[in-house]
């Protein structure tokens, strides 16, 4: 949507915002591919800690240690991909409310699938620190990952009314 408001006579009050858009955009999609990459790792790091020896006694403490601590990290990267998501949604808001109307639509997709990919973001945070057998080490993320949730599910309410009445 950046793409085609930028640079149209149209929309030259907006000019400056969208080019600022469509480098934001570009930006979070660099840090989400990362992010898969870093969530491949993660996981690599819990597999590798639940391999680790259960004998004898102080083992399995380094173990237990390392499992906690892999997990943990396994919460952080979603969490980052959850806010990144939330991200792509307020930039979708953006799209829809100042920018090409010929391309509301697009800009109604990218919010329902930053709001996707959030809640599934949000649900692998949920998942590994429910993992944890000290859950109240990973309580803060799972808190954050559920406001993000919501802030994404209510940006993308936003966007998808503003889609459908341009639409109607």
């Amino acid at each position: 949507v950046a793409g085609l408001t930028a640079g149209r006579k149209k929309y030259a009050a907006v000019e400056g915002e969208f080019r600022e858009v469509a480098r934001s955009a570009a930006a979070l999609g660099l840090r989400l591919s990362s992010l898969v990459e870093r969530d491949a790792q993660s996981y690599a790091a819990v597999s590798n800690a639940y391999k680790l020896p259960k004998e004898p006694a102080d083992a399995a403490t380094t173990r237990d240690a390392a499992i906690a601590e892999a997990l943990l990290g396994a919460s952080e990267v979603p969490l980052e991909t959850a806010r990144a998501c939330a991200e792509v949604a307020d930039l979708a808001l953006i799209a829809a409310q100042r920018g090409n109307t010929n391309a509301i639509s697009d800009a109604g997709v990218a919010a329902l699938l930053a709001e996707a990919a959030c809640r599934g973001a949000a649900y692998n945070v949920m998942i590994n620190v429910s993992a944890m057998t000290d859950r109240s080490r990973g309580g803060p993320l799972v808190r954050e990952a559920e406001g993000l949730v919501t802030r994404t599910r209510e940006t993308t309410r936003k966007v998808t009314e503003l889609v459908e009445q341009q639409l109607r």
